[in-house]
């Protein structure tokens, strides 16, 4: 792999918890004990991640990845139902970048962060951003659309759920999920912050 030393402990670090994560969902609810070397992570023709190797030919289909990392630390989530697609990601709370806000959101999404008290304000910034790369990666697409193709029309600070409508060029790829508000739940660990989705995309995905 060409890449700077940390970039490659990254991805090993993310491979490493995505293997455990496919074993785990396969003892509990599969009844199947595998060992790590027996889950191939390669990717998909969009380079997301999936789980492969011969033991998928004893399932209906192979689980639903998703892996993400931040700053020398990394979370997968993986589900077994062949109709429901997952998403992860994850942000270091020392990520900043001046322009952020006008670069990642709408106007209107900005209000939104505009109604939070000042001292969450990066945190729920970082929420939102990760809500929108968790929904992007539960499609299997990532942010190719472009990151205001992922809007934010709603934020529940107790629930910490994040409603995500698609615009623009995501809607163009994915015109069934017109109107639809995908929900990620966003919440903090430490100096992290984290959203996760799964929905039902049966007949969504092209």
């Amino acid at each position: 792999m060409r890449a700077v030393p940390k970039r490659r402990h990254e991805w090993l670090l993310g491979r490493a918890v995505a293997k455990d994560a496919v074993r785990r969902l396969l003892e509990r609810h599969a009844a199947l004990e595998i060992a790590p070397a027996e889950i191939e992570i390669s990717p998909d023709a969009y380079g997301c991640p999936r789980a492969c190797g011969a033991w998928t030919n004893r399932l209906p289909a192979a689980p639903s990845l998703s892996i993400a990392h931040s700053d020398g630390t990394a979370v997968a989530l993986a589900a077994l139902d062949p109709g429901h697609a997952v998403g992860i990601d994850m942000e270091s709370l020392d990520r900043r970048r001046e322009d952020f806000e006008s670069i990642a959101f709408r106007p209107e999404e900005r209000a939104l962060l505009d109604a939070m008290p000042e001292d969450s304000r990066q945190e729920w910034a970082l929420r939102m951003w990760c809500a929108k790369e968790a929904v992007g990666k539960a499609l299997g697409r990532g942010l190719s659309a472009g990151l205001r193709a992922f809007t934010i029309t709603q934020m529940d600070a107790g629930s910490g759920g994040t409603q995500v409508e698609l615009r623009d060029a995501a809607l163009e790829t994915f015109p069934q999920l017109r109107g639809e508000r995908l929900i990620a739940y966003t919440t903090r660990d430490m100096d992290f912050v984290f959203a996760t989705i799964m929905c039902c995309l049966r007949g969504a995905v092209p």
